[in-house]
């Protein structure tokens, strides 16, 4: 969630991160200071890209409970034949 602080030009950054349990590989998605629903889609797809690209499978998906952005998110990994493991 972003804040911002009177008399300061900082700013709250936010960005996704992506672990393959299998390989221990990471992919860090690129910062925005506009996390919305188009952002997340986006970066979505870039992770499976990313996978494609060096041959990682990407069947099952946990994630944080955060609903605020998760739509076009959970969009794009179902489309992609994810599975989400309820993250308790």
């Amino acid at each position: 969630m972003g804040c911002s602080v009177a008399g300061t030009d900082m700013k709250d950054l936010f960005q996704l991160l992506f672990i393959h349990i299998g390989t221990r590989r990471i992919w860090i998605s690129p910062a925005t200071n506009n996390p919305d629903a188009n952002w997340m889609s986006e970066q979505a797809k870039n992770f499976l890209q990313h996978c494609g690209d060096v041959e990682l499978k990407h069947t099952i998906v946990m994630r944080d409970n955060d609903g605020r952005l998760k739509k076009g998110f959970d969009e794009v990994l179902k489309a992609a034949d994810c599975y989400f493991k309820k993250n308790h």
